[in-house]
């Protein structure tokens, strides 16, 4: 389903399931030099904490399972392609978006990380959107995907310093000064510009170069 920042996104059968034949999307983190068992305990404790989260725009995480090679966070199957993924077909074919689908998305995350606020959890998704997190439905609708595991990597390196996902990050962010609703915004209309333009905001460059120019939008 997508190659993305936190690791690959895999529709797999759900064998242990009541029905054996049913789908569900299965998100695995290998461990590496950088990606140890300490990190990816965290990503297990950010995993665990979302069930509650309940919107028809939030993707709902059902599992996670632990091995020693990794982490697989199992949510919820939704047929469609992750925006990154939308936006690299529509780079290929030098078109963007349509209008009414770049607005949709836009609205769609915005309903979905109000909601999120709502719940007097903002951290769990200040500044934690991004390409990646973003799924369009088949129904032209998007949905966050995994959004207090999104926010974890946000946090945490090597995640925390990918450019990918700095040039969505709000400025007060990047300055570590308290977050609320704003920061989501940011992140949107970052998205936002990407799909009209067909590439990023703060793009170009390493994490230094990104950073730069996020903090010189203030």
């Amino acid at each position: 389903m997508q190659d993305g920042v936190l690791g690959s996104l895999w529709a797999a059968l759900d064998e242990e399931g009541d029905d054996p034949t049913s789908i569900v999307a299965l998100r695995w983190i290998p461990y590496d030099e950088v990606i140890t068992p300490d990190i990816g305990g965290g990503l297990v404790d950010a995993a665990r904490a979302a069930p509650w989260l309940q919107h028809e725009l939030l993707v709902p995480i059902e599992d996670v399972e632990v091995t020693d090679d990794g982490v697989g966070i199992i949510s919820e199957y939704i047929e469609g392609e992750s925006l990154r993924g939308l936006l690299w077909s529509a780079n290929l074919k030098r078109k963007p978006l349509p209008v009414a689908l770049a607005l949709r998305i836009a609205l769609d995350l915005l309903d979905a990380l109000a909601f999120v606020h709502e719940q007097g959890e903002g951290a769990v998704g200040a500044s934690g959107i991004h390409a990646d997190s973003s799924l369009v439905g088949l129904d032209g609708r998007a949905r966050v995907l995994e959004p207090s595991v999104t926010w974890y990597a946000c946090l945490e390196r090597p995640w925390s310093h990918d450019p990918r996902l700095v040039c969505y990050a709000a400025p007060e962010f990047l300055a570590a000064e308290p977050l609320d609703e704003r920061a989501d915004v940011f992140a949107v209309g970052a998205l936002l510009w990407e799909i009209f333009r067909n590439r990023p905001l703060f793009g170009g460059g390493g994490y230094d170069n990104v950073v730069r120019a996020v903090q010189g939008a203030r």
